[in-house]
């Protein structure tokens, strides 16, 4: 049985024409990444092992479990296109591949890739014939020690330690490729204006053909809402309109459907199936706004490691049950940690209610170093347009903590010596310029949600305001959090400026039944600060040596799931809530 065989992208579906390529491939590992130099892409080379894709060799799905830091590793199987796919434009997709990923054809090269943190596509139309066999080989170079490429909490070491964990190397994401009209849809942006209950919707195509026509229809509970056609041409955009529309919410995550369809005359080119939720996320007075109502996030970090898969979800199961855990638990969405998950757990959690916010996993990469920024940069643009459809996403969150970086902690300290004196954590230049071209890239690519530079770190242009909060008891807890006192920031140079203010990590070491009620009183106290808008607990299960969390690392439970909601279900009693 191929392993996770659901279609990957649900919100913009196309199963007639698809094959997922999970399963055996052939497999070498390339210690000192001398691969290409020994023509590993040439067809008929000896390839020693077998892996399960898309697990990474490191996991035990995978069937290998190997360790070593490996430079590059090698990947390679046949494939053969249905005859009825003549004349079609042929997509190979990668759902994750860590880091530097290429792709040849019958030893062509037709595709690369830089970056570990999201999906990307190649289009393989000139190297592949339907009805004939051919062969995909696919490279993935992975080397932590440059500091060009960013790693979220992979371990650098052969073993897990502190707060990182097992490597990924290689490809961790389905593997597919499916058959789309050459006139086809490439790509939809939703905006959504629930005052006037109108989607406005941005088609992109793969070729422009005046003769094309899209027609979208939005469909709420099986009935037809409303449709609109347009021109298949550069900036075309479709407005439906639902006069009595039903909104998504965590208390009633309603989807719409929607199709699309591209037709030339009556003949129908090409169909997309899709979903929309009507939802409005902003900031105004300190709050986060969810449909121009004030919600208060009890939020829990997710990191989005399994047992036996490392960064893949072992079926599709597991991604439901570690949302249903957060909700059981009473939590109303989780902060995804250092990790960009895979699409078909968004579609779970815009299905199920369930609010996230999106980080990317920036930690291991070197600010200073132009080269890792751009990589960097490139690869959050390219999370916001995979992602920017999704209601239950409500920020982006680029950087993590980014005090513990060394290279801002290096400069932190030329400064203070150039000084003469200690400064808290100034705001350097460089760190403003590498947020602002963050910020900068969310703006143009999505103004649908709320932008967050760095969660518990340095703000430097943010629309969040967070802090984080690790504490051995409530009165330890309350030194930091100072209830009734105002918001102060680490950095002179960006001030507080009345945005929301999230604790977005708190707990203890090691959860027990008898310090939850510690839990409770902190829980309460944030609760009652008019300053906090929210708190993300750390975290929901244990990950290897990190046992923090509410459940275990298998996702076994510790406590009575009444013990937990009692605890974490607690929402403020305030009148701004």
């Amino acid at each position: 049985m191929i392993p996770k065989p659901e279609y990957p992208r649900m919100q913009f579906r196309r199963e007639a024409d698809w094959q997922n390529l999970n399963g055996e491939w052939e497999f070498q590992p390339d210690p000192c990444g001398t691969g290409f130099q020994r023509g590993f892409f040439r067809p008929g080379q000896d390839f020693s092992m077998r892996i399960l894709v898309p697990f990474c060799m490191e996991s035990e799905l995978s069937g290998l479990v190997i360790r070593e830091p490996y430079k590059a590793v090698w990947y390679r199987r046949k494939v053969e296109l249905p005859e009825e796919w003549q004349g079609k434009k042929i997509l190979l997709h990668i759902g994750g591949a860590d880091y530097l990923t290429s792709l040849w054809v019958d030893g062509e090269p037709a595709g690369r890739h830089v970056g570990g943190a999201c999906s990307w596509s190649a289009d393989v139309t000139r190297f592949l014939t339907p009805g004939r066999e051919h062969i995909l080989t696919v490279c993935c170079e992975d080397d932590l020690s440059t500091g060009l490429q960013a790693a979220g909490k992979q371990s650098d070491r052969y073993d897990s330690y502190g707060c990182l964990f097992t490597r990924v190397t290689g490809i961790y994401g389905t593997v597919w490729i499916e058959a789309v009209a050459p006139e086809g849809l490439s790509g939809v942006r939703m905006e959504t204006d629930i005052a006037s209950g109108t989607a406005n919707i941005f088609p992109a195509f793969h070729n422009f053909d005046p003769d094309c026509r899209l027609t979208a229809v939005l469909v709420r509970d099986g009935r037809e809402t409303a449709a609109a056609e347009c021109p298949c041409r550069p900036g075309a955009c479709l407005r439906l309109h639902d006069p009595s529309v039903r909104l998504w919410s965590p208390e009633d995550p309603f989807l719409y459907d929607l199709h699309f369809q591209v037709r030339r005359g009556k003949t129908v080119l090409d169909e997309v199936e899709s979903y929309l939720g009507f939802r409005e996320i902003r900031a105004c007075g300190g709050r986060i706004l969810l449909n121009d109502r004030p919600v208060f996030l009890r939020f829990v970090l997710d990191q989005g490691y399994y047992p036996e898969g490392v960064w893949t979800a072992p079926d599709d199961e597991s991604l439901q049950r570690d949302i249903r855990l957060g909700l059981e638990a009473g939590f109303n969405g989780a902060r995804l940690h250092q990790k960009v998950f895979e699409e078909r757990f968004l579609y779970w959690a815009d299905k199920m209610g369930y609010l996230v916010i999106s980080e990317c996993p920036d930690w291991r990469m070197n600010f200073l170093n132009p080269e890792a920024c751009r990589r960097f940069l490139n690869e959050f643009r390219e999370i916001i347009l995979r992602d920017r459809n999704h209601p239950s996403i409500i920020a982006w969150t680029p950087l993590n903590e980014t005090f513990h970086n060394t290279a801002i902690r290096e400069e932190y300290e030329s400064i203070y010596k150039k000084l003469g004196q200690y400064s808290p954590m100034p705001n350097t230049a460089f760190y403003r310029d590498f947020v602002a071209s963050l910020r900068a890239s969310a703006r143009e690519l999505d103004r649908t949600r709320l932008f967050h530079d760095a969660s518990g770190g340095l703000h430097a242009d943010t629309d969040i305001c967070s802090r984080h909060f690790y504490a051995k008891d409530i009165a330890e807890f309350e030194k930091q959090f100072r209830p009734g006192e105002p918001v102060t920031l680490h950095e002179p140079a960006c001030p507080y400026a009345g945005q929301p203010f999230l604790i977005d990590e708190f707990g203890m070491i090691f959860p027990q039944a008898d310090n939850l009620p510690d839990i409770a009183k902190q829980i309460r106290m944030m609760n009652g600060d008019p300053k906090c808008g929210g708190w993300c607990f750390t975290q929901l299960y244990d990950v290897e040596q990190e046992q923090n969390g509410l459940f275990r690392y298998d996702r076994s439970a510790k406590f009575d799931s009444e013990l937990l909601r009692s605890v974490f279900a607690q929402k403020p009693s305030r009148n701004d809530f």
